[in-house]
C-alpha cells in the first residue's frame, strides 16, 4: 500500500518483535535516505528531519491457522478496496500471486511455518 504495510511476521518469542521492527525501520529508511533522486525523500523530509515511518506499530497476535488465513485475505483484499487495483493478484507488491497462484512476486514468502497447539 503506498501508505502502509501489512506483514505478518512470527517468532518464537514475542519480545523479538519490538527488535525487528526497531532494525526493519531503521535500515528501510536508511535505504530510502540514499537514494536522493527519491521523490519520497522530498515528500517525507520536514524541517531538515526524514520520517518514514510513525514512531509506533500496530501487532496482533495470530494462535489460529483460522486467523492466519482471514488476516492474508484482508492483506490481500486491501489494494483492492483501495482502489488500487482490480484483483488481489494484480498489485505487485502483494504476497497474493505466491499464495493463490503460486508464482513467486517480489516478496519471498516463507510459507513452511507450523502452529502450535
Amino acid at each position: 500500500m503506498p501508505s502502509h504495510l501489512h506483514a505478518l511476521v512470527g517468532f518464537q518469542e514475542i519480545r523479538t518483535l519490538s527488535q525487528f521492527m526497531r532494525s526493519f525501520k531503521s535500515l528501510s529508511s536508511k535505504d530510502v535516505k540514499g537514494h536522493p533522486s527519491s521523490e519520497i525523500v522530498d515528500r517525507l523530509s520536514r524541517n531538515g528531519g526524514f520520517a518514514l515511518w510513525q514512531p509506533r506499530f500496530d501487532d496482533l497476535l495470530i494462535y489460529s491457522e483460522e486467523q492466519f488465513k482471514i488476516k492474508v485475505e484482508y492483506i490481500h483484499t486491501n489494494p483492492v478496496r483501495a482502489g488500487l487495483v482490480a484483483e488481489p493478484v494484480d498489485y505487485l507488491y502483494s504476497s497474493a500471486r505466491d499464495w493463490l497462484l503460486g508464482d513467486q512476486g517480489l516478496v519471498l514468502i516463507d510459507k513452511s511455518f507450523t502452529w502450535t497447539k
